[in-house]
């Protein structure tokens, strides 16, 4: 029986779905109704091309591999796989090779005759060609945007872009904390999300840390940490707000939330640890 398979880059399109419907492509600042999605894109694709689905193919990266609790819900749906790379220095490692890896397996097995490629990276591109030869037609789904390799559209045998009112009933803004009838503050800002990991983070090191490693804060300026502390940080405000790379200003916030962390124990302390120097970072710092 000739079926139909789709393999869906979930960052992509909660970067380029979130851009379009929200203004935001970060994904603490979004909520995503997955089975919705899953489930719409499944019925839209499968009706556009008149056959059945195999099943579709989800893929992402996750801190150590470890599923989260998006992911796991993915997983529990019928005819869903989840694939998971790595994020490695908060990039993602490995995610289109798996995708190539599926392709690749189900072209050869003949398992599917029509491949959905919901994607945008250029990286798939050998993977899909290598299909095609084996008889597959791949066609590329989109969302609405300059956000597909160009190369990416040349080679497939369609290119499939779904509007915005498709993507649309699927994502949301997070929704403002409420406390009874009263809104208690807007959704928070990235900056905001940002010294909040800072200050989950710094509360848990804090509740562990040794009177050594208490002592290595001593003299350190606001946007100061020492390396290792540092680093487990940054690592947990990637796994919380993706690439950092290129935002210095949410590192910073980071910072600041461990500070603030410190600030709020040495407030409660009998003896007061160190308290970061009130001096400005120069621009350009982080």
């Amino acid at each position: 029986m000739d079926r139909c398979a789709i393999f869906v880059d979930l960052g992509y399109v909660l970067a380029a779905a979130g851009e379009l419907c929200l203004g935001t492509s970060l994904r603490p600042q979004m909520d995503c109704d997955y089975e919705g999605m899953a489930s719409s894109l499944a019925t839209l694709l499968t009706e556009h091309c008149g056959l059945p689905l195999l099943r579709s193919y989800w893929y992402d990266a996750a801190s150590g591999g470890i599923p989260t609790e998006h992911h796991r819900l993915l997983a529990g749906l019928g005819s869903v796989k989840v694939r998971l790379g790595r994020m490695v220095q908060g990039r993602q490692k490995g995610v289109d090779s798996l995708m190539v890896r599926d392709l690749m397996t189900l072209a050869q097995a003949r398992g599917m005759v029509t491949a959905f490629l919901v994607t945008g990276d250029d990286d798939i591109r050998e993977g899909m060609t290598q299909a095609q030869d084996l008889g597959v037609r791949a066609v590329l789904v989109g969302v609405p945007g300059n956000n597909q390799a160009h190369t990416l559209v040349w080679e497939s045998d369609e290119h499939l872009v779904l509007p915005q009112e498709f993507w649309s009933p699927h994502l949301s803004r997070v929704a403002p904390a409420v406390r009874g009838e009263e809104i208690v503050g807007e959704a928070p800002s990235t900056e905001q999300f940002a010294m909040q990991v800072g200050v989950d983070f710094g509360a848990a090191w804090l509740a562990r840390a040794t009177p050594e490693q208490l002592r290595s804060l001593h003299g350190l300026r606001p946007w100061e940490l020492p390396a290792e502390i540092d680093s487990e940080l940054i690592r947990a405000a990637v796994r919380a707000l993706g690439e950092l790379r290129e935002r210095p200003e949410l590192r910073r916030s980071a910072r600041a939330g461990f500070w603030a962390a410190l600030a709020q124990r040495n407030e409660q302390a009998e003896e007061p640890e160190p308290a970061a120097a009130a001096e400005e970072e120069p621009i350009g710092g982080g």
